[in-house]
This record gives C-alpha cells, structure tokens and sequence, in this order.
C-alpha cells in the first residue's frame, strides 16, 4: 500500500506546494446534454468529502494527531480538499444545478461502535464545511446527503444543524434504526437499515424478506426515509437471490 503522500509533511508550506487538483482541468459544457437522457431518474452528485479524502492524503493516524497538536497542518490540508469540491460542483451546479436532485458526501465518521473523532473536533473542523456544502446545495434546491458508516448517533443533532438533508446509511448493526427514526426522523431523511452484515449476506430467502419489511414498514411512516440496505456497496460475498428479495420486498412494501 502506498503511504499517504503528504504523510511526512512537517510545514504548512509543504502543504502549500503539493500538487493539488486544478478547477480548471474540467469542462463542464456538455453536462446538461448528457444529463437530458435520465431526467426519468433522480440524478445525484457525487464524490466529494469535506473530511474521509484529507486523510488520504496526510494519513488518517496523522490528520488526526494535526487536530489536536497542529491545527494549522490539519485546516491547510482540509481546506484544500474542501475548496477544490466546492469549486468542482458550485461550478457543476451553475451549469445544470437544475437537472440534479443530490449532492452526495461520502465522509465515514464512525466505526462499528463508536465514533472515529468526537463531538468537539466534528464540530471545530468538520461542520463548519459541511454547512457551506449544504449551502452550496441548497442554493441550486438540491438536497444534501451525508454517508457516514458506523455508529454515528451523537453526532446527528449537530449534522442536522448543519443543513444535511439525508443521513446515509442508518446502519443496524451499529444504530437500531427503529430508534433513530423515532429520535431524528422529523428532522432528517434517512437511508438504509437493512442489515447487510447480518442478513442480506448471511440469511436465507425469507429471512432477508421478512427483515427487509420489518424495516421498510417501520421507517417509511411520516416520509422521509429513503429504502437501501444498511451500507449501500452490495458486495460479492451476497448471493443474487437475497439482493433480489430485498428489492422486490423493498418495492411491494415501500409505496405510500
């Protein structure tokens, strides 16, 4: 595995001069005729992350040690790969923000059991970008989803408060997703529940049924629930026919 590149980075001016992405490598002018053939879709943005893709690049050990010791390191790498997405998609959205239902962060948060950061980091250095993410999307009324796996459940007050419009994906083998409906879902829409550690990959035919309506019919009361399984990579350890029941469940059980 390669080492982060800017792992061994000791000065901001390091930083500085690594060579970041330019907003200009990209050209925008046939997206509104690629996008005119799935305007039958809801057509969501996607790629970008205000925190997951800086660790990438510092290492995720060191990015975290720069937020609690080097703040300034830490904000240099995260306000570079910050402002190179804002730009990427203010500049997507301005040429057809209107054809785009989503934005979509993926920014993992937590692990099975706990959170990968605390509360009082999140809210120093991720939520003020998350915020100006949401701005950006709300902006063109397109609606902003955050994917974070993992157990993420007091973070979600301050996530809401950041303008996130869908938390993806309510996974149940780290949050009972019965719960955190009754608790967020007036305030936020959520993703996924069906447990794929558990049950979409180990269980039988009915099994996957009976679990994939249990979930559908629990949180879809209200709106605001959006039907997936509990992490939305299906991966090649799932057999056909389980992926197959739980959509086919998903769509018998999931109309209003």
């Amino acid at each position: 595995i390669e080492p982060a590149p800017l792992a061994g980075a000791q000065t901001i001016g390091e930083c500085e001069e690594y060579p970041w992405p330019d907003n200009d490598w990209f050209d925008y002018s046939n997206l509104r005729n690629d996008l005119r053939s799935w305007g039958d879709f809801s057509i969501m943005a996607s790629g970008a992350s205000v925190f997951q893709h800086a660790t990438y690049i510092r290492g995720m050990d060191k990015l975290m040690i720069d937020m609690m010791a080097d703040p300034g390191m830490a904000n240099c790498i995260l306000d570079k790969v910050f402002n190179f997405y804002y730009e990427y998609y203010r500049r997507m959205f301005e040429a057809a923000g209107d054809m785009i239902d989503v934005f979509a962060l993926a920014d993992d948060l937590g692990m099975q059991n706990t959170l990968l950061i605390g509360p009082e980091l999140f809210d120093e250095y991720v939520a003020p970008r998350l915020h100006k993410m949401a701005e950006l999307a709300h902006r063109y009324q397109i609606k902003l989803l955050l994917h974070t796996c993992g157990n993420v459940e007091s973070l979600i007050p301050s996530i809401i408060e950041t303008g996130v419009d869908i938390l993806d994906p309510i996974q149940p083998e780290s949050m009972d997703p019965l719960y955190i409906k009754k608790k967020f879902g007036s305030r936020i829409c959520l993703r996924g529940g069906v447990s794929v550690q558990n049950v979409v990959s180990r269980g039988t035919v009915d099994e996957v049924r009976t679990e994939t309506r249990r979930i559908v019919e629990a949180l879809k009361p209200g709106g605001g629930y959006i039907f997936s399984p509990g992490h939305p990579v299906l991966q090649d350890d799932i057999p056909v026919e389980n992926i197959l029941a739980m959509y086919e469940t998903a769509y018998r059980y999931g109309f209003y």
